[in-house]
């Protein structure tokens, strides 16, 4: 841990109560978030402002910025790559993949062919209010996706 590091986190520790040379096994739950994730409280001292965004952050930020080899190879030993459980990798919230037209997501959507959307757009089954208001937006998609498909047969919608 550099000297700066340390420095930081004492700040931090000392702004919410713990000390950094206490086992990990001893920190709450906020003072874990705290280390890992950050906080928008303004912290006394702090040479970013106030702001701390946590070793995760920090290695985050180090990691997209440097140049050195050494240190990429360093952080990348410090990184799971793993789905998340929540939105299973798909990056959206749950409440967001919940909504679904025919069976479908936003994502499911996006994952189709070009033909396979405008399949999923012909048969597109809605009430009467739905479809009076959804059809000149649906009737232009279908155009568009048309005219997609002479250019590129095989393009996706996420593409």
């Amino acid at each position: 841990m550099t000297p700066y590091h340390k420095r930081t986190l004492r700040r931090l520790g000392k702004h919410f109560g713990f000390d950094i040379e206490t086992p990990v096994k001893k920190f709450n739950a906020k003072q874990m978030q705290v280390i890992l994730y950050g906080s928008k409280e303004k912290i006394k001292d702090n040479i970013h402002g106030g702001k701390f965004d946590g070793v995760i952050g920090e290695l985050e930020r180090v990691y997209r910025k440097t140049k050195s080899e050494e240190t990429i190879k360093q952080t990348e030993e410090l990184m799971v790559k793993s789905i998340c459980p929540s939105c299973k990798g798909k990056k959206l919230k749950k409440e967001i993949l919940a909504v679904k037209i025919n069976n479908a997501s936003i994502i499911d959507a996006g994952e189709m062919t070009l033909e396979d959307f405008l399949k999923f757009l012909n048969e597109l089954k809605l009430n009467a209010d739905k479809k009076q208001i959804a059809n000149s937006i649906t009737e232009e998609i279908k155009t568009k996706v048309e005219n997609l498909i002479k250019i590129r047969p095989r393009l996706f919608i996420d593409r």
